[in-house]
């Protein structure tokens, strides 16, 4: 995996997530890094009911929500977020996802991994470089301690889907 070195246990939050460094391409877009380090943190993850389970390693600073027609279709919702890891840095624990092959806007085929007993999806990737792999962030443990840094296909996203928190909320229901 080629990880340098642990970060001190005094440098960690006080969260489940294991933060690890390593060197980057000092030609990445690393801006908030000057040392050009990158930070891995280890995840954990399943599906709904529990079938799939996995671990992988990923920059939480690669969170990306997507507003394509396909992402909105394929989640039923007005958005997906996702976290790319390399495939070397992804474990399977339990289960095997079932696959499902979509050609892209691009002309990319686009595998989408989900559970074949709940529907959770799981992981997606181009079957030109499957090397890289987006995780669905809803399926993640560690999810709320992972904040998008960035929007893509703007253009095809909901207008109402900018500015939810003028809505009437209730903590559950």
């Amino acid at each position: 995996m080629g990880i340098a070195r642990s970060v001190p246990q005094e440098r960690r939050r006080a969260t489940r997530v294991d933060r690890l460094e390593r060197p980057s391409p000092c030609g990445a877009r690393r801006r908030r890094n000057p040392d050009c380090r990158v930070i891995v943190v280890k995840i954990s993850g399943s599906c709904h009911c529990g079938a799939i389970a996995y671990e992988a390693e990923i920059d939480p600073a690669r969170v990306v929500v997507c507003h394509c027609c396909d992402c909105q279709k394929l989640t039923g919702s007005a958005y997906r977020v996702s976290v790319g890891t390399r495939r070397s840095q992804l474990v399977v624990h339990r289960g095997k996802p079932t696959l499902y092959v979509k050609g892209a806007d691009s002309g990319a085929k686009r595998a989408q991994e989900f559970c074949p007993c709940c529907g959770s999806p799981l992981f997606t990737y181009d079957l030109q470089n499957p090397e890289k792999v987006g995780l669905r962030v809803g399926c993640i443990d560690q999810r709320s301690e992972l904040r998008p840094s960035k929007q893509v296909w703007r253009r095809s996203a909901l207008a109402w889907s900018s500015c939810l928190a003028h809505l009437p909320s209730q903590e559950q229901e």
